[in-house]
């Protein structure tokens, strides 16, 4: 699995946000319906209109799923349909600071959701057991490009927070 590793700074995100769990995959389910539902909504679009730059490079179109952990071992996590920025916190969205990290980035290639649901599972049943790294907590982060979510072709990427082992 080709990976590259990344330190990012601190991060302010703004979006919309659903608390999930991993338990039984539930996660899967809603995530996928609540990108169904902000799409439909026009949630999408006011995320974008939020982009503060290409913080994740020119490539990236700027939208994000951000997970963001309730603790250590617990399964419970907030899901954000967010982008970086400095604007301010538009009705019905929330703001979350994601603290500098470094991660291992993978990319996906396939229609969405499929490609990115599929990667994170052998990251986290494959490589991580296997990489000289442990997961060093805090946020994972899907960064989207510009482009057709269906299309097999689509590229995406996921950024895992690691810790090389000792």
């Amino acid at each position: 699995m080709n990976f590259r590793i990344e330190k990012k700074g601190e991060l302010r995100i703004v979006g919309a946000k659903i608390t999930t769990t991993t338990e039984d995959g539930q996660n899967f389910r809603d995530i996928t319906s609540f990108w169904t539902q902000s799409l439909q909504s026009g949630l999408g679009k006011k995320v974008a209109a939020l982009i503060g730059g290409k913080a994740f490079g020119e490539n990236m179109c700027g939208v994000l799923g951000v997970c963001v952990m309730h603790g250590e071992g617990i399964s419970e996590f907030d899901y954000y349909i967010a982008a970086v920025t400095e604007a301010p916190v538009p009705d019905g969205m929330e703001e979350c600071t994601i603290s500098a990290v470094q991660y291992a980035v993978f990319e996906a290639i396939g229609a969405l959701p499929d490609s990115v649901q599929q990667l994170t599972q052998k990251i986290y049943s494959e490589w991580l057991p296997s990489s000289g790294y442990e997961y060093g907590g805090g946020s994972d982060i899907e960064v989207y490009s510009d482009g057709d979510i269906t299309a097999d072709d689509y590229k995406s990427e996921v950024w895992v927070p690691v810790i090389k082992k000792v």
